[in-house]
């Protein structure tokens, strides 16, 4: 024998309804059958504020709601077969809707509405909705069950307790009477008193009332048809990546739905855990899903947290003193005042040194907590053994949830490590004995990032990682291309999810929290984007309540990179080929490296040097071993490298210049590649990894551009201007050359002073040996002194320095998404 269950959002619309129609067809064809009901979507809240404006003896408004009411239904008749069935059920909807408003209009005369009225009244939802149902299943129906006189409760009304001495009998009797292969409608939310006056069940009423006529019929199933395809691993609308659970415990969905998660009530629960009755989640909309199973056992499928839960609108209130220390009966007082005050306690957390308890409540009642402690206390406060009570507002409690945390190790480590990589606080911790649940208070401006977080460290979702970019001119334009065609193969083939949720401009921002799709994004970043505001951006990211950001700055703005430090302190990782956050005055850069030593967030920089190369953390593996670092000489500047070669092949440097220009080895303005101060700052980069405090002004640098145009003209004039340097450039390689010397820009690191500039080199040197374009390093350390330690490699193109961004890209994810 089946119960199904089905709520309001599953009766609100025709197509619904024809939904359930066939839900219950296919049931019945199994076997024996009850459907409950809950009131079509809206109706209750319409009688409810048809009492409230009945008592504020606003008659035109409670008529309004009664017509709100009649509308609701009118709409669905279409699903009668025939217009006898629509005509019986809009005089039975009549008879109803008059009788409420001879209620609602003695609530205008007295000017009060009792509970017990007010059951009456908004219990008419249910009986409407069973009639409606019946009459849809034609000769299928058996008839509907009217709890009222059925399931007795006591006179709680509003929040009624069932007699399930005296409901039990009559819910079997009912059940004999029926009709074979008929399908009795019952009437879900509602019961009555031994009296005969009705009541309500309170909140989730019909879930409660499928439970109560399962149980009684001993049915083997009770199924509960909603507008969600079951219980999820957190909520989805914070949570992209969350999925249905397929199957919960009886324990973990208790401890689901006291956390906040929308799961079936415990009342509900209940009488199906008394007769190890499975309870079935299932989506009305989209009965093909299977939905979720609650029942006595779990499935673990190999995952410790099963889901991840918040409550919001709370405030942490804390007692303290170290004339608490030991004295018993402490947390007695405090939480019988709170008993007295009717004020919910919904967390407890004590320090072991007793000097302090915190507690989380309601937001709402915190005047009523705070008034009843200072009272409770007074004379401590007085004395001072008691130093003050404190309150901190607007919190949430994050609940991570699973059977398959008891007797787990190191739980609690992942999930702090988790979130303090995410730079989330915790300001209180509560554990139970079950070992099933770890609830800690953040604050709420924190819940969304928290549950993200600890969604994906538990690997309920794939790795998600967010990423910002700055930039989408050619390096950022070839970077989205290589992120575009490598997205599937990296959650397919290493469960890591690389979203892009913003693509950023000088004056535009595309951002889409769910993440972009990179295959159209030039044509959204056209038509929905925002205003870019980079003063307000470090706010906004930190609001988005995302986790594992990573901010890829591909410009060479000085300001983007000003915001570096403020980023990384908010927890948001950086990766970026731009130079000036680390040839910004020695004091931002000490003042970046104290915020990195915190270890909140990540910095990658590898391609502020050598583009694809590992010129940066090859040197800081150096470092790190123990080595001593004497002597570093490179070639930098893929463009110079490659200007040099081609003038060597008999191009002129102006030629050569635009062809480098044409093909995107050189900046949008090639005077910054000439001038030298390009390859300045990458000297500048690797000797601050050394330790040496210096700064760029300490760099001498040889610059190559003509000193006419070096601060004025346009880059078509430069271009121009710079033939009248071809002659003197193609003596100076012929010179060389007659010497048995090559030309090249070289950059030089030796005993604390930095250099670069034209140097004429051997022609079996290996930087003379560089091929056009590419990079080189030459490390030479106590180590590798006989025989240096050269990186050499492309060092040109927007696609290689791309792919050196994406490569860093990976290491800040791998890193954020590992276990901690």
């Amino acid at each position: 024998m089946l119960v199904l269950k089905f709520g309001g959002s599953s009766l609100a619309s025709v197509a619904n309804l024809r939904n359930v129609l066939q839900v219950i067809r296919q049931a019945a064809k199994k076997g024996k059958m009850a459907v409950v009901v809950s009131a079509v979507g809206g109706v209750t809240d319409d009688l409810v504020a048809a009492t409230v404006a009945a008592t504020r003896k606003e008659k035109k408004i409670y008529q309004k709601c009664l017509k709100e009411v009649t509308h609701r239904h009118e709409i669905l008749l279409p699903v009668l077969s025939s217009s006898k069935r629509q005509q019986s059920f809009k005089k039975f909807q009549k008879e109803i809707l008059e009788k409420i408003s001879i209620s609602l209009d003695g609530i205008t005369t007295v000017g009060e509405c009792t509970p017990r009225t007010r059951d009456g009244i908004i219990g008419c939802g249910e009986v409407l909705s069973a009639h409606l149902i019946s009459q849809m299943l034609g000769s299928l129906s058996g008839g509907v069950w009217d709890t009222r006189t059925l399931i007795v409760t006591d006179d709680a009304f509003g929040q009624a307790n069932v007699l399930f001495e005296k409901t039990d009998p009559n819910l079997m009797r009912a059940w004999r009477r029926q009709g074979k292969g008929r399908v009795p409608v019952v009437t879900g939310f509602i019961g009555a008193t031994e009296n005969g006056l009705p009541t309500t069940l309170g909140r989730n009423g019909s879930d409660y009332t499928a439970a109560i006529v399962g149980a009684a019929l001993q049915a083997k199933e009770i199924q509960i048809w909603t507008d969600v395809d079951g219980v999820m691993s957190a909520d989805p609308k914070r949570v992209p990546g969350a999925f249905v659970l397929p199957r919960v415990s009886y324990a973990e969905a208790l401890e689901m739905a006291y956390f906040g998660a929308k799961v079936v009530h415990p009342k509900t629960m209940t009488p199906a855990m008394a007769r190890g009755i499975p309870i079935l989640i299932k989506n009305t909309l989209r009965p093909e899903v299977y939905g979720t199973e609650i029942t006595c056992k779990t499935d673990l499928s190999g995952r410790t947290v099963k889901t991840v839960t918040v409550i919001e609108n709370l405030a942490l209130m804390s007692l303290e003193g170290n004339g608490m220390m030991g004295v018993p009966g402490m947390a007695s007082r405090l939480f019988g005042a709170m008993a007295r005050a009717d004020v919910n306690v919904v967390m407890i957390s004590q320090a072991s040194s007793e000097h302090s308890i915190c507690f989380v409540i309601q937001k709402e009642a915190v005047r009523a907590a705070k008034k009843a402690m200072t009272e409770e206390f007074a004379r401590e406060l007085d004395l001072k053994t008691v130093e003050g009570i404190s309150v901190q507002e607007n919190v949430a409690i994050v609940a991570a949830i699973g059977e398959g945390m008891k007797g787990t190790p190191g739980i609690s480590g992942k999930l702090f490590g988790a979130l303090g990589k995410n730079k989330i606080n915790i300001l209180a911790v509560a554990q139970g004995s079950s070992e099933m649940n770890i609830s800690l208070v953040v604050a709420q401006s924190e819940a969304t990032k928290a549950l993200n977080v600890i969604h994906g460290a538990f690997h309920l979702s794939a790795g998600n990682v967010h990423l910002i970019v700055i930039g989408k001119g050619t390096v950022g334009g070839k970077l989205l291309e290589q992120l575009s065609q490598n997205q599937a193969r990296l959650l397919k083939e290493y469960q890591l999810c690389l979203k892009v949720i913003g693509i950023t401009d000088s004056k535009k921002f595309l951002w889409r929290p769910e993440g972009i799709i990179l295959s159209r994004w030039e044509k959204d970043f056209t038509k929905q984007t925002l205003p870019w505001k980079e003063r307000e951006f470090v706010p906004f990211l930190e609001k988005s309540g995302l986790e594992n950001l990573i901010v890829v700055d591909a410009t060479a703005s000085e300001n983007i990179a000003s915001l570096y430090t403020e980023l990384l302190k908010h927890g948001i990782s950086v990766v970026t080929p731009n130079k000036k956050a680390n040839t910004f005055s020695s004091a931002f850069y000490h003042d970046l490296q104290k915020v990195l030593k915190r270890r909140h967030s990540f910095y990658l920089y590898e391609t502020t040097v050598g583009a694809g190369l590992p010129v940066i953390s090859t040197l800081q593996d150096l470092i790190k071993s123990g080595d001593e670092i004497l002597e570093i000489q490179g070639i930098f500047s893929g463009t110079l490298s490659y200007l040099f070669s081609e003038m060597e092949n008999g191009t002129a440097i102006s030629s050569a210049t635009e062809k480098a220009q044409a093909m995107g080895f050189t900046e949008p303005d090639p005077r910054e590649d000439l001038s030298g101060t390009d390859v300045a700052r990458k000297i500048l980069i690797l000797a601050r990894e050394l330790g040496y405090s210096l700064e760029l002004k300490d760099v001498r640098v040889e610059n190559l551009v003509p000193k006419q145009f070096r601060n004025r003209g346009t880059i078509a004039t430069f271009l121009k201007g710079l033939k009248k340097e071809d002659l003197r450039y193609k003596e100076k390689i012929a010179a060389a050359a007659k010497k048995g010397y090559r030309l090249r820009y070289v950059a030089e690191l030796k005993n604390g002073h930095c250099q670069v500039g034209i140097k004429e080199l051997r022609r079996e040197s290996p930087l003379a040996r560089l091929r056009s374009g590419d990079n080189i390093v030459i490390y030479k350390t106590r180590r590798y002194f006989k025989n240096p330690l050269i990186v050499q490699g492309p060092g040109a193109g927007p696609d290689v320095t791309a792919a050196g961004i994406f490569a860093d890209i990976l290491k800040v994810a791998n890193l954020l998404t590992r276990e901690s």
